[in-house]
């Protein structure tokens, strides 16, 4: 029987680190480029505070975004490094619209298990 109280997951929640595994490495391309949710986010995917993750000084998630964005710096969201695209006189695109995400999380034990995680949308 279907669930009539199905309510699907925020984007954020599609971070969330699955039972005893932890983030490890996130490439993200074009989300969100907003500084709470991308601390939502990471806090989600790494299951650290932004004070630990700030602490700790590493990096877990890159951010590619529109050359336009202005830059998220590691002092605003700890443990992402928002890697700018080089502003290049002739893009092969106008906009960077697309909405990917790929989300490794490592198994706590550190016996090698891992699992990823895609991440597609239309953010529209």
């Amino acid at each position: 029987m279907a669930d009539k109280n199905f309510c699907p997951l925020s984007l954020a929640q599609h971070f969330d680190a699955p039972a005893e595994y932890r983030g490890a490495f996130g490439w993200i391309c074009g989300y969100s480029a907003d500084a709470a949710f991308l601390n939502d986010a990471a806090e989600r995917f790494t299951r650290a505070t932004q004070g630990q993750r700030a602490h700790g000084g590493y990096v877990s998630l890159a951010l590619i975004l529109d050359p336009g964005h202005p830059a998220i710096g590691p002092v605003d969201v700890p443990g992402l490094a928002h890697l700018p695209i080089r502003h290049l006189p002739e893009r092969p695109f106008r906009l960077l619209h697309a909405k990917v995400a790929v989300l490794g999380f490592r198994h706590e034990s550190g016996d090698g298990r891992w699992r990823i995680r895609l991440l597609v949308s239309t953010g529209n």
